[in-house]
C-alpha cells in the first residue's frame, strides 16, 4: 500500500494533514510499476485526502489521477463504505476500506474487496497478552497456556520455520 500523507500520520500533532502532490504521488505510482518484478503484486493506493480536510472534490481528483497512473487497486482512508460502489463505478478499480463490525454481507453489497481490521486485531491480540501477564503477575502462573496458545504446527507454518532452518542450514548459520 502506497499512501498519500508524508511522514509519520496517525500521531497526533505529528505532520497531521501534510500531504504530497498529486503530481508526486503519481511519480511515486509509475516508479512502484517499473520496480514491479511479480504481475500478481498488487499496487494499492490509499489516500489520505479526507483525513487531511480536503474536499471530497480533491478527493476524486487525487483518486482519478492514482487510477490513470496504474493503481490496481485504491482506498479512501475516512471514507464511507457506501461511497465505495460510486468509486469503484468511477475508477473501475478495486476498493479497500476499513471495515471493523461490517458484517461480511454487507461489505460485499458495497463492493468492498478488501477489508481492513488489523487495528481491531492488534488489539485483541495486546489484550490477550495484556490478560496472561496479568494473570502471571496475580497468580504466578498463566492457566491453560496451551488451551489459548495456537498449535505448534500453526505457528511454525505462520512464521515459514522450516524454511529459515533450510536457509540457515544453506548458509551455514549454526557454524560458530
Amino acid at each position: 500500500m502506497m499512501e498519500d500523507m508524508f511522514g509519520a500520520k496517525h500521531i497526533p500533532g505529528v505532520r497531521e494533514g501534510l500531504m504530497y502532490s498529486t503530481e508526486g504521488m503519481v511519480d511515486r505510482i509509475k516508479a512502484a510499476l517499473d520496480a514491479r518484478k511479480d504481475k500478481d503484486f498488487v499496487i494499492l493506493v490509499r489516500t489520505d485526502a479526507l483525513s487531511a480536510k480536503e474536499p471530497a472534490q480533491k478527493m476524486e481528483e487525487r483518486i482519478m489521477a492514482y487510477t490513470q497512473a496504474g493503481a490496481d487497486a485504491l482506498f479512501v482512508a475516512g471514507g464511507s463504505l457506501q461511497e465505495v460502489p460510486r468509486l469503484t463505478k468511477m475508477t473501475n478499480k478495486p476498493f479497500m476500506a476499513v471495515t471493523t463490525n461490517v458484517p461480511l454481507a454487507e461489505q460485499v453489497k458495497n463492493e468492498v474487496v478488501l477489508g481492513s481490521i488489523s487495528v481491531p486485531l492488534v488489539g485483541l491480540a495486546a489484550g490477550a497478552v495484556h490478560k496472561a501477564l496479568g494473570e502471571l503477575k496475580k497468580t504466578g502462573i498463566i492457566e491453560e497456556m496451551k488451551e489459548r496458545s495456537l498449535p505448534s504446527d500453526v505457528m511454525a507454518a505462520l512464521l515459514r520455520s522450516a524454511e529459515a532452518a533450510e536457509i540457515a542450514k544453506k548458509y551455514n548459520a549454526f557454524r560458530l
